[in-house]
């Protein structure tokens, strides 16, 4: 089944909202297309239709995303009003090298957008 996903750019940021509760390997596809797509360093996903991973899969995507989305001075917000989406964002942040992508996790589209229109974000947003 093919990851069901929005990407438009809105004033420099590259805005990606997920249409559906997906899996791990959707989650790979749709990282993939983005990436395929050459975004912004402006980034902020939508996940709030639901990501829900175990910890070993959060392992998984953090070595998988870091080969896709890890660019000098790019920002990326994921932004999810599921809790456990949410929380499990948080872990990946945990579990990331941190090399080049300010990484923040949000629960509303509007601090997500806040911090990264920020001149001087936190180093890793979170709220």
């Amino acid at each position: 089944m093919a990851v069901q996903f929005e990407m438009r750019d809105s004033g420099g940021i590259t805005l990606i909202t997920l249409k559906q509760n997906i899996n791990l390997d959707e989650a790979k596809e749709m990282f993939q297309a983005v990436a395929a797509n050459k975004p912004g360093k402006l980034r902020l996903y939508d996940m709030s239709a639901g990501f829900h991973p175990t910890i070993s899969e959060v392992q998984d995507m953090v070595s998988f995303g870091s080969k896709l989305i890890d660019q000098p001075g790019s920002r990326v917000a994921i932004v999810s009003e599921d809790l456990v989406t949410f929380g499990m964002a948080r872990v990946y942040d945990a579990f990331r090298t941190k090399e080049h992508t300010n990484f923040g996790v949000f629960k509303t589209l509007e601090d997500g957008l806040r911090w990264l229109k920020a001149e001087e974000p936190s180093e890793s947003g979170e709220t």
